[in-house]
């Protein structure tokens, strides 16, 4: 399957200045994996921006919450591999990494 997949993300922050961020991402798929699994980093992002309006100023801070997250997805990996944990939750960890990069992304100078 050949497609062409393009999301605008709008954030409206505090100062209430919008700004447009554009991804497009291109390729052949022999299936919609990605396009899933953007879908689902995008529904965590929208969410955690509504739960946790506010983000921290300063990048270092910023990053740590993104790594906060990533710790989480890897406990849910080791649970998964090692005691037969659920896939889902990893699943829920990964989107939450992925909409915490972007957040993060988001508000880079």
């Amino acid at each position: 399957m050949h497609y062409i997949l393009t999301t605008k993300i709008i954030l409206i922050k505090a100062n209430m200045k919008s700004l447009t961020y554009p991804t497009m991402i291109q390729g052949i798929l022999s299936d919609d994996h990605a396009g899933k699994a953007i879908e689902i980093i995008l529904s965590e992002l929208k969410r955690a921006e509504e739960k946790h309006p506010g983000w921290p100023d300063d990048i270092v801070h910023a990053v740590a919450i993104m790594i906060e997250e990533a710790g989480e997805a890897m406990q849910a990996a080791i649970d998964c591999h090692y005691k037969g944990g659920d896939i889902e939750l990893l699943r829920i960890e990964l989107a939450q990494v992925g909409a915490m990069a972007i957040r993060t992304i988001m508000h880079l100078p």
